[in-house]
């Protein structure tokens, strides 16, 4: 026979088990005083939990709980948002100090993308041979990361603002 669980016992106490199965615990239990210890401690649980006074949630509790999970879920969104933001600028400020660190001429301001390329041909075998004369100076590197600098942050506080408006949207519609 195998060991009756404390499982099994509760289901034995709230009249749940098959008659096969409350035979077979009935016999175990004239036959094992440790069983029947097991059972009457059970039993005087389940008694003094019935005894209990319950009482009801207070009235909108759900909605609370819910409200307050789908606020920490945004916040969490909204900082991955954030995150992924400052990733994409601090890519974009590396990529720059890369281009004016490795690209400079000496004696000149300008960049050359052939001396760039060919540092990083070196690393990764990519044919750059369409950009190799390719030449900008280092201000208009410097405008044109400034720009695309903007353009984040420009898009950044537009998504933003789209996540508001459609929070109150969704406020308003539910």
């Amino acid at each position: 026979m195998k060991k009756i669980t404390d499982e099994t016992l509760n289901d034995y106490i709230d009249g749940r088990l098959s008659i096969k199965k409350l035979n077979e615990i009935e016999n175990a239990l004239k036959n094992d005083e440790e069983l029947l210890e097991r059972l009457r401690a059970l039993q005087t649980v389940n008694k003094e939990l019935r005894l209990l006074k319950t009482e009801s949630a207070p009235f909108g509790i759900t909605e609370k709980i819910m409200n307050k999970i789908s606020a920490r879920t945004k916040s969490k969104q909204r900082s991955f948002f954030v995150a992924s933001v400052s990733a994409m600028g601090l890519l974009l400020a590396a990529a720059l100090g890369i281009l004016i660190y490795f690209g400079q001429n000496k004696g000149s301001d300008k960049v050359i993308f052939g001396e760039i390329f060919s540092f990083i041909k070196k690393r990764v075998p990519i044919n750059f041979s369409f950009v190799k004369n390719f030449t900008i100076s280092n201000d208009a590197i410097i405008a044109i990361a400034g720009f695309s600098l903007l353009l984040l942050i420009f898009f950044y506080f537009l998504l933003d603002s789209h996540k508001m408006f459609k929070d109150e949207l969704n406020r308003f519609t539910t």
